[in-house]
């Protein structure tokens, strides 16, 4: 094609490009997503996030709960507690979100009733107000209500029933996730964690004080190492080129304390790095020193820092295993802060691993025998043909063979996990295990609990240095007699049980089985018993237990209060007989045994209520009636049937007949039962008055007595009124 050609066409498109242009240019933009939805700015477009200075948060139905954030500066404080520094970033985040709140129409809602259902009752919603400096009126004062969906939450301002659906949830960005009683806001929630954020680099000394030792490591610079003989290097124009000065290098030393010199660097580098970023859980309330173990603290770190001065943390705990507090700074009236007890204790270390601690090495195969004495007695096991067994004490019961194998186990294989500066009065390691072997005998004393971990102190042979055992291993050498026996003492006893017999108040009574059937007999009555009733005192009675023997006491009872004796269907029987209750608990014979035990009351009245229950039986239900059949007509005179509508001809009698139907009205009235019985078949009667007049005695009482309708009623007779005189 041509250019010529062309040109027309090059000349429609540019104008229809320019129609176009024009038209677009001439058309309105839409809107922001704000002004196509019409969103509603809640706040107001004049309020600003850094015109709030004062935050109120709390729940409706727990306003005295409330959570108070004031700035002070370029900080926030946590005023409901104790005045607690606040994340900075946290607070002014959710401020920015609160005046920032842009919702949706949704509907309105006039009165409590409707403001329920989006739960925006003052009572029900959640509150956020903020307060601009100086005034006491809230600037904005928003309630928040249940979700309209998951990305959406219902909004209202206090005094609008107008509801706006809103995509910030100020609820959830306030900690509260749950409803009901549980959705207060919490004041940790804004709490500034980070306690201490030291430079590891620049520590130069960490002194740290415990209940029960002390340790000091401070920081060294190592020697400078001679340079080795080397000719000079020299740069261009014959001169030495100038070497680069070197960093220092430093090295750790125990300055004090400790179990010996040599400890751990990698452990010791790890409690450096707790002090770079150490966090705390909450605040304490300060006038509660005492109870928190605040009074005076018990532990104390003193890092010394290059640049800086000493930085002190001060410690405290109720006792070890449990949260601690600290405290940042030797003023009065600086914050006591709640600390989770693992960061406590690795700031505040026990011995090992910093330090290698002595541990026991004693090979089982050639210990012969493990004794453990206590004020209240002696455990002993010893070991045949691999097999360890209990030989003191003895009593009748089934054993536990776990507990003496954690026994043997833990003994020859025992280490320390802490020790303690000073020697304790040896009077204190009042509890012995003896180990015995071929290879020599070793002794282990045990004292008291530890004062910082959960642990009793100890000593290994004749090393008098004292160390820490673990609470865990403590237990397992230092268990009760009971713990060596099955104190579920009918647990295994009573698989056939056919009779149970109870004697004491409320009895005597006794449970016996015949067949599948079980009875009571009480009273010289016997009364059925349901079978689950009996299952569950049986299932209580295998789960009693004894709290223990009554070592050196005879099987004797100076005065019973109640016995139960369960017997099987093999012949063999488990008793139990109880004495009364003195400090909460009760003395017990076992059948069988020749020691006294004890139970806990609250044990015993357990298994004495099921036996109560098990002497009072529901009553048996009474028999359903059998079903009765309708009676035949012929029997039922006393279900007279209704009349019959009048449906046929009324024949009048004549009046000279009324003496002859007189005279034999008795008779007539004698047959009338028959002549009902035979109503519903009887065939009309004839028209002819005479005849008619003799025979209406006869049928008059027949309604009476029939019980149904007759299927084709005779005509009904009215006689006249001197026939009626007669009668």
């Amino acid at each position: 094609m041509s250019p010529k050609k062309l040109i027309p066409f090059l000349v429609v498109l540019l104008v229809l490009a320019g129609l176009v242009a024009w038209r677009k240019a001439s058309e309105k933009k839409p809107g922001t997503i704000v002004e196509q939805v019409k969103l509603e700015t809640l706040a107001g477009d004049s309020l600003k996030a850094e015109d709030i200075a004062r935050v109120e948060l709390y729940a409706g139905s727990k306003p005295e709960e409330k959570v108070v954030l004031a700035k002070e500066g370029d900080a926030w404080k946590i005023a409901s507690l104790h005045n607690a520094p606040a994340d900075k970033e946290a607070v002014d985040k959710f401020v920015k979100s609160l005046v920032g709140l842009k919702g949706e129409f949704r509907a309105t809602a006039e009165g409590d009733d409707k403001l329920a259902a989006f739960e925006l009752k003052d009572d029900q919603a959640f509150h956020a107000k903020g307060y601009k400096d100086g005034s006491d009126a809230p600037a904005l004062d928003v309630l928040v209500g249940k979700t309209a969906d998951f990305r959406t939450v219902f909004i209202r301002k206090a005094g609008d029933s107008r509801v706006h659906v809103e995509g910030t949830n100020l609820k959830r960005d306030a900690g509260v996730t749950d409803s009901g009683d549980t959705a207060a806001p919490k004041p940790t929630k804004w709490l500034k964690t980070e306690l201490l954020a030291l430079d590891k680099t620049k520590i130069t000394r960490v002194a740290l004080t415990l209940p029960d030792k002390e340790l000091v490591f401070e920081r060294h610079e190592k020697p400078a190492a001679e340079a080795p003989p080397a000719e000079a290097e020299k740069a261009e124009g014959g001169e030495a080129a100038p070497e680069a000065p070197k960093a220092p290098e430093y090295e750790w030393k125990l300055a004090s304390g400790g179990f010996d010199q040599k400890f751990s660097n990698m452990e010791l580098e790890t409690l450096l790095g707790r002090f770079t970023n150490l966090t705390v859980t909450d605040v304490a309330d300060p006038a509660k020193k005492a109870e928190i173990g605040f009074e005076p603290p018990q532990y104390k770190a003193v890092i010394s820092v290059e640049g800086q001065d000493d930085v002190v943390l001060l410690g405290g705990r109720t006792a070890p295993g449990q949260n601690a507090y600290v405290q940042v700074g030797t003023a009065g009236d600086a914050l006591i802060y709640e600390m989770n007890k693992i960061n406590f204790e690795q700031v505040f270390i026990k011995g090992a691993p910093m330090f290698t601690l002595p541990a026991l090495t004693v090979a089982k195969e050639k210990a012969a025998r493990v004794e453990v004495t206590q004020p209240n007695g002696r455990v002993a096991v010893a070991q045949a043909d691999g097999a360890w067994s209990l030989t003191e004490p003895v009593y009748e019961l089934e054993k536990q063979q776990l507990t003496a194998d954690n026994l043997v186990n833990t003994a020859v294989a025992l280490k320390a996990v802490d020790y303690a500066d000073g020697v304790q009065d040896d009077a204190s390691f009042d509890k012995t295990v003896l180990i015995e072997s071929p290879d020599g005998n070793h002794t282990i004393r045990l004292g008291g609990p530890s004062k910082c971990i959960e642990g009793v102190y100890a000593r290994f042979d004749d090393n008098p240095a004292t160390l820490v055992v673990s609470k865990t291993d403590a237990a397992k050498l230092l268990a009760p007699a009971r713990d060596y026996y099955v104190m579920a003492v009918l647990g295994g006893r009573l698989d056939d049980v056919n009779r149970i017999e109870f004697a004491g108040d409320g009895g005597p009574f006794a449970v016996s089985k015949s067949g599948e059937t079980w009875s009571l007999e009480k009273g010289g009555a016997t009364t059925p018993v349901p079978n689950d009733m009996v299952e569950d005192f049986l299932s209580t009675a295998r789960g009693f237990q004894l709290a223990g023997p009554v070592p050196g006491q005879p099987a004797v009872l100076e005065g019973a209060a109640f016995s139960v004796v369960c017997r099987n269907a093999d012949g063999t029987a488990a008793s139990l007989e109880f004495g009364p209750e003195t400090e909460g608990r009760q003395k017990v014979v076992l059948g069988g045994a020749s020691t006294l035990f004890d139970a806990e009351a609250p044990v015993v009245a357990q298994l004495r209520e099921a036996l109560n229950t098990l002497a009072n039986p529901p009553a048996p239900e009474p028999e359903p009636l059998p079903e009765t059949q309708p009676m035949p007509a012929a029997a039922a005179p006393a279900a007279p049937a209704p009349l019959p509508e009048i449906s046929h001809e009324i024949v009048e009698m004549p009046t000279e007949a009324a003496p002859a139907a007189a005279a034999e009205a008795p008779v007539a009235a004698a047959e009338a039962p028959v002549a009902a019985a035979e109503a519903p078949v009887a065939a009309p009667v004839p028209e002819t008055a005479p005849a008619a007049a003799a025979e209406a005695p006869v049928a008059a009482p027949a309604p009476e007595a029939a019980p149904a309708a007759p299927v084709e009623a005779a005509p009904v007779v009215v006689v006249s009124e001197p026939a009626a005189a007669a009668q």
